[in-house]
């Protein structure tokens, strides 16, 4: 279940909600021909992955058709060559389709992230300086540091950057953050007190201070262009719902496994008792009746054991 948003010019977006997309003009054809289910004679999608889109109108996309297969599809061969060189390699080599989280900037710029299996891939071009700086410092004889793992970058203006790391858990950014975004700024020290962790964020590449972030526990947080605000509202509103709803069942089906492996072990105590029990007594004599002269002793089921 996700909640996402993408930033496009002039005030563009393409939203991803558990429900459905939504997206402002000028999506790039290929893809909302693809969503809207019109293409002719290629995989369906039944369910999408990773949606990114660059100022120049590029994009690239994963999917999974109705078979079950997964697909990527993108049109960054001349503005982002190293990119699809990187992804044609992986998908050659086992990376799964559904694990790819790729940012895509101006000028050829990206920050990409692959997984196959426990084994995970970057790859990046053109970034802040102060970006690719914090990479190696992340990692230590070629591996990551404890915490500091990738998730996703994102990368704003006057090159600012946030990298979460540890699946949202923890966050790096450039030393400009508190000037160029700070309504992040503000919010995510807050969070960060109360022990929230990110499950998304997404800094405004075209605009100084304005996001999108969604928490661990559902909520969100933004500061958006009034139109956009007002859909973000509405969504943000159905996903806390629908969270609540999904812990919800969650916890009715833990309670209901929990019950019966309860009543299994009762089960299985009351039997391996019952089982003691037989076994003491057809072991020891259980009973004697006299005959005069000597005594005959019978287990419980008559068996004389004498």
């Amino acid at each position: 279940m996700s909640f996402e948003l993408i930033f496009r010019p002039d005030d563009g977006y393409f939203l991803t909600t558990p429900t459905g997309w939504q997206w402002s003009a000028n999506l790039p054809a290929n893809v909302s021909t693809r969503l809207l289910k019109t293409k002719k004679d290629e995989p369906d999608l039944v369910k999408l992955y990773y949606v990114a889109l660059s100022p120049d109108g590029g994009y690239f996309i994963s999917w999974k058709d109705a078979e079950g297969a997964t697909w990527t599809d993108h049109t960054l061969s001349a503005s982002h060559p190293d990119l699809v060189s990187w992804i044609k390699t992986n998908n050659n080599t086992g990376y799964e389709a559904d694990n790819y989280k790729v940012f895509l900037g101006p000028g050829g710029q990206f920050f990409a992230r692959g997984n196959k299996g426990e084994t995970q891939g970057l790859k990046w071009a053109k970034v802040p300086t102060a970006l690719e700086a914090t990479i190696p410092e992340m990692m230590s004889n070629g591996a990551w540091k404890d915490g500091q793992t990738p998730s996703s970058v994102t990368i704003g203006v006057d090159n600012a950057f946030v990298i979460l790391c540890n699946g949202g858990s923890r966050i790096k950014w450039s030393g400009n953050i508190a000037e160029v975004y700070p309504t992040f700024h503000k919010e995510v020290l807050e969070k960060f007190k109360e022990g929230r962790s990110y499950e998304f964020l997404a800094l405004n590449p075209y605009k100084r201070d304005q996001h999108f972030a969604v928490w661990d526990d559902g909520s969100s947080g933004w500061k958006l262009p009034t139109a956009l605000s007002k859909i973000v509202q509405e969504e943000a509103t159905k996903f806390v719902d629908l969270r609540a709803a999904e812990s919800t069942a969650s916890l009715v089906a833990a309670q209901a496994r929990e019950a019966r492996s309860i009543a299994l072990l009762n089960q299985a105590t009351r039997l391996a008792d019952a089982g003691m029990r037989r076994a003491m007594r057809s072991s020891e004599a259980m009973g004697c009746i006299g005959t005069g002269y000597h005594y005959e002793y019978y287990d419980e089921f008559g068996n004389r054991t004498y």
